[in-house]
C-alpha cells in the first residue's frame, strides 16, 4: 500500500493458527532500475492447503526480485516484468528447492515515485485494489479480475449438497507453476486517480469488512503499532 506522491509501503502476512507457515507471501521494496528509483510491491499465495504451500509463494517473490535486480539496466519495464514473471514460473516448473508440482498466485506493481507512473499485473486469483475519491466518499476499487472459475464440488463423481443445492468452488485458470501457457497482461498507466493501493490474497478480501481493514491500514498514523494490534484479531477470523 502507498498514498500517491509519499513513498510509504509496508506489508503484513499472518498464518493461520493451525499453520506453522502462512501461505502467502509478501514483500514491499524500494528498487533502482535503470536509474530510476521505484517501490516495488509484490504478494502471492500459494496454491493448496499443503503444509508446505508457502514455498511456491516465497521463492516465487525471491526468484522475480533476483531478476529484475540481476537486470535493471534494461529501460522496458513492462519487458522486464515479464521477464521476471517468466523467469519465477519457470523455475516452479523445474522444481527448485523442494517446489515440484507447487504453483502460486501474483500480484505485482512497480511505481515511479516521482512521476506516478505505474506498471501492474496478476496472475490467479489475488487482487490489486486502488483507492479513490468517487461521489463524495474513497472506497477501494478492484484493478484486477480474477483467473477462476467456478465449478460444483465432487466426491466420488457425485455432487456435495447443501440444503438441497450443489456447493460450489473456485478453480484458478492461471496460477505461477502451472503446466499450462501462462496468461497475463502487464498494465501501465499515469496516476492521477488513485491515492492509495493495496494487494492481498483471498484470505484477506473474503473477511468480513475486509474494505474497512484496508481504510484502517491507510489511515494510519503509526502502521507497526496498528499490524500488532490487528494480528490477533486477523489470527481469529483467518480461514485460507
Amino acid at each position: 500500500m502507498t498514498p500517491k506522491s509519499i513513498p510509504t509501503h509496508f506489508s503484513q502476512n499472518v498464518a493461520r493458527p493451525d499453520k506453522l507457515n502462512s501461505g502467502d507471501s509478501v514483500l514491499t521494496l524500494d528498487i533502482v532500475i535503470n536509474g530510476t528509483k521505484y517501490v516495488l510491491l509484490l504478494q502471492a499465495d500459494g496454491v493448496s492447503s499443503a503444509p508446505k504451500d508457502f514455498e511456491a509463494s516465497n521463492r516465487s517473490l525471491y526468484n522475480i526480485v533476483e531478476y529484475i535486480k540481476e537486470n535493471n539496466t534494461n529501460s522496458n519495464i513492462i519487458e522486464l516484468i515479464t521477464e521476471s514473471i517468466y523467469y519465477a514460473h519457470n523455475k516452479l516448473v523445474m522444481g527448485e528447492l523442494g517446489t515440484m508440482g507447487k504453483q502460486s498466485t501474483l500480484c505485482l506493481m512497480l511505481i515511479d515515485e516521482l512521476t506516478d507512473n505505474i506498471y501492474y499485473t496478476h496472475i490467479g486469483d489475488s487482487r490489486i485494489y486502488g483507492y479513490i475519491y468517487v461521489d463524495g466518499k474513497s472506497e477501494w476499487q478492484p484493478m484486477t479480475e480474477d483467473q477462476s472459475r467456478s465449478e460444483i464440488y465432487k466426491e466420488n463423481g457425485k455432487p456435495l449438497l447443501q440444503n438441497g443445492k450443489p456447493i460450489f468452488r473456485s478453480i484458478l485458470t492461471q496460477c505461477l507453476g502451472t503446466p499450462n501457457e501462462l496468461d497475463f497482461t502487464v498494465k501501465q498507466f499515469q496516476n492521477k486517480t488513485y491515492t492509495g493501493f493495496c494487494l492481498v490474497s483471498d484470505g484477506f478480501y473474503e473477511l468480513d469488512g475486509a474494505g474497512d481493514l484496508m481504510t484502517e491500514y491507510y489511515h494510519a498514523i503509526d502502521y507497526f503499532k496498528l499490524m500488532d494490534k490487528k494480528r490477533e484479531y486477523l489470527l481469529t477470523v483467518i480461514k485460507d
